[in-house]
């Protein structure tokens, strides 16, 4: 969070201190809480002809993302007022909230799966072992 601060302050070259503090509070805000995991998900139109269009094609994605572990489907928490009925921003960011039983499924031997579940798009993406052991050590804290 710390390079994404100094990155938007030197982007935008903010100096007046009551600003930065705008920034860090805004951005604290993606910080997980504990037994949680964050993300922030991009929705990338390389056509920019059709920006606004295409953009509105994922209006419901914020219903759509789960981490699958093993069985059990963890739905994604997206930040609110970055979807509306109408617009939709590219940079959404979200949260996914484990239980007890699905941190301990993430630290066995249970498949880890990202997977997107959207009428216009669908994916999915296994997490090798070695982005599993680095998201369950954030997720342990």
């Amino acid at each position: 969070m710390i390079f994404q601060i100094h990155e938007m302050m030197r982007a935008e070259r903010i100096t007046d201190l009551d600003k930065i503090r705008e920034e860090i509070e805004v951005y604290n805000g993606l910080i997980p809480e504990p037994g949680e995991l964050s993300a922030t998900l991009f929705l990338e139109i390389e056509d920019q002809s059709h920006l606004r269009d295409d953009l509105l094609r994922f209006l419901g994605v914020d219903e759509a993302v789960f981490l699958k572990i093993g069985t059990r489907k963890i739905q994604a928490r997206f930040e609110e007022g970055r979807s509306k009925d109408d617009k939709i921003s590219a940079v959404q960011y979200v949260k996914f909230p484990f239980t007890a039983d699905q941190r301990a499924a993430f630290a066995g031997s249970a498949e880890a799966t990202l997977l997107v579940e959207h009428p216009n798009y669908q994916a999915q993406v296994r997490l090798e072992a070695e982005t599993r052991e680095s998201l369950l050590a954030d997720l342990q804290g």
